[in-house]
């Protein structure tokens, strides 16, 4: 089985990132996907950006393991 999609955003509309698991056949295809429209961020804001790119490197992290049917 192929781990679950994940998503997580960074406050309303200032990021996003996900993750999608397909497989076909004897290929698996992994899609990451990193949107942040917001460039700038303000002090304020350092906590929540900190919190956001935490759990993208837990996502990115996630292992995949294939097992080869014989």
């Amino acid at each position: 089985n192929l781990p679950e999609a994940k998503a997580i955003k960074l406050n309303e509309n200032e990021g996003e990132c996900s993750i999608l698991y397909s497989q076909n056949k004897s290929t698996v295809n992994i899609r990451f996907n990193l949107k942040l429209p917001k460039y700038n961020f303000q002090q304020t804001d350092y906590s929540n950006l900190k919190d956001f790119f935490e759990n993208l490197i837990k996502i990115q992290k996630q292992e995949v393991i294939v097992i080869e049917k014989k």
